[in-house]
């Protein structure tokens, strides 16, 4: 299944979600203030990992851009906790902003983001690492998670 929307926008789709459904579809609040708040710390470190592993494609030269081919496998940094440390990242924002709101019915956004991006984006890109890097790749993904 091909989509014409970068992972970028679901993110910034599911965050206009998140925020939807927690002000117009209150179910419950689940998470009181000030327990809320530790949020913020889920949202920090999505946003630092993100950067990380961004930080390490642009160090090695290699794209950041889905559906471009990559010029390296990479396996350092980032990389060697998750195969896909950006969309962890993102995942993590997302269940941050989750916890902040503290809203039931927002809980099912990061759910819903996580099979999109699996889907839409991880397997694609993995077909393709699987092709360009064969068996260095087969390993890699033997020692490393896709996700966490």
């Amino acid at each position: 299944m091909k989509t014409k929307i970068v992972p970028d926008a679901w993110f910034i789709i599911m965050l206009a979600l998140s925020c939807t459904f927690h002000y117009l579809i209150p179910v419950a609040r689940i998470i009181p203030h000030p327990y809320n708040l530790t949020g913020i710390v889920f949202i920090l470190s999505g946003f630092a990992l993100t950067l990380a592993a961004n930080f390490v494609m642009i160090k090695s030269h290699t794209t950041n851009q889905p559906g471009e081919t990559p010029d390296m496998l990479l396996t350092t940094g980032p990389f060697k906790i998750s195969r896909n440390p950006v969309y962890l990242g993102m995942t993590i924002i997302l269940m941050g902003v989750e916890i902040l709101l503290g809203s039931l019915s927002a809980l099912i956004v990061p759910v819903i983001f996580v099979i999109i991006i699996d889907r839409l984006f991880i397997k694609p890109e993995e077909d393709v690492l699987e092709s360009l890097f064969g068996e260095r790749y087969s390993e890699y993904s033997k020692r490393v998670r896709r996700w966490l």
